[in-house]
């Protein structure tokens, strides 16, 4: 048995989380080469500091080490969001039911990715004012000829595009505008190596179906009210998983909201068909971490607020990155990706 097969039998020992199945028996080890006491191992993860994926990787290490060899590991492939040839994974906040705005979760999941050290931009469709929330005071994306450089805003670069929509035009000439403006975001501007761009829709069906459209993603994160009603909830997300969109979960808002996951929704009982497969993956309520022009909370590695941010985070990238996995490993479509409640007390991973 050559080295590079008893690696290859010592990673059957590493189980993804997600699935139960060891690494090897999913497809997730691409190629194993080893050199000079050196092992170069090629892994099927794109969801950067996805807590199961960093977990993963340390087993690999270890297995590697175990046997003399000093690991080495890497993508298999450069993967990239299908609307953004520099971004790895793309993820879009809209709303439940059109009546709770997405921009108070855009940017806690912003300051969340930040927090935990992952390149992130924003893509702000809509921003509405008086949210005290700093994505309104980002400046509007200058539209051009040549491609636009997003601004930064606390080192992350944003682009906002609500502003340039006109006012009091017949429905379809708005949405006109509206399709040409996702247009330029996608093949306008200039962003840079990200790991996540999260796209902060408008609440409403209509724009965020239209987003969805012109900018396809890799995931789709929805707020809900505290209060929503479980079969709100159920309604939203069996409409938007007849549409195909690649729900990851639901975040509430509100005061008094309740723990994730604990089955419950504003005080009733959710249908668990929702919950199983789409699961409540933070509860935020709506306080001042993130008001004002004042440096995002989530950057403070000592701030307690900012830890649920960074929680909320390291779900999302939990979510994206067993979806990834799931399709390299093509499984049944049946099977669901499944969830465990953010620890808001761990360490940020590295």
């Amino acid at each position: 048995m050559s080295t590079s097969e008893l690696l290859l039998e010592r990673f059957r020992t590493v189980d993804d989380p997600a699935f139960d199945e060891d690494v090897v028996s999913l497809g997730l080890v691409a190629d194993v080469a080893v050199r000079d006491g050196v092992a170069a191992v090629s892994l099927a993860f794109n969801a950067p500091l996805s807590p199961a994926e960093v977990e993963m990787c340390d087993e690999i290490r270890a297995c590697c080490r175990g046997v003399g060899l000093e690991p080495i590991l890497f993508a298999a492939d450069d993967r990239r969001s299908p609307a953004f040839s520099t971004v790895k994974n793309a993820v879009a906040v809209g709303s439940i039911d059109g009546s709770v705005d997405p921009s108070f979760v855009g940017a806690a999941l912003l300051e969340g990715f930040g927090g935990i050290g992952a390149a992130v931009g924003a893509l702000i469709v809509e921003a509405s004012a008086g949210r005290g929330t700093w994505l309104e005071s980002v400046d509007p994306i200058v539209l051009g000829g040549e491609p636009a450089a997003p601004q930064r805003r606390f080192d992350v670069p944003a682009a906002r595009l609500d502003v340039h929509l006109p006012d009091g035009d017949p429905p379809p000439a708005v949405d006109d505008v509206f399709r040409a403006l996702l247009a330029y975001a996608r093949d306008g501007v200039e962003w840079g190596p990200l790991d996540y761009l999260v796209v902060v829709l408008p609440p409403g069906d209509s724009a965020t179906d239209a987003t969805l459209e012109e900018l396809p993603v890799d995931g789709l994160v929805l707020a809900s009210r505290a209060s929503t009603p479980g079969r709100a909830i159920d309604r939203e997300i069996r409409a938007r998983l007849r549409r195909g969109d690649p729900l990851l979960g639901v975040v509430e808002t509100g005061n008094g909201v309740r723990r994730p996951n604990c089955g419950e929704v504003g005080g009733r009982r959710a249908p668990p068909e929702a919950l199983d497969d789409v699961p409540i993956l933070a509860s935020l309520p709506v306080d001042d971490w993130l008001a004002g022009d004042g440096e995002p909370s989530a950057f403070d590695p000592t701030d307690r607020p900012g830890e649920r941010l960074r929680a909320l985070a390291r779900s999302v990238a939990d979510r994206l990155g067993a979806k990834h996995r799931a399709s390299v490993a093509e499984l049944d479509g049946d099977r669901s990706v499944p969830f465990e409640p953010p620890d808001s007390s761990a360490a940020s991973p590295r």
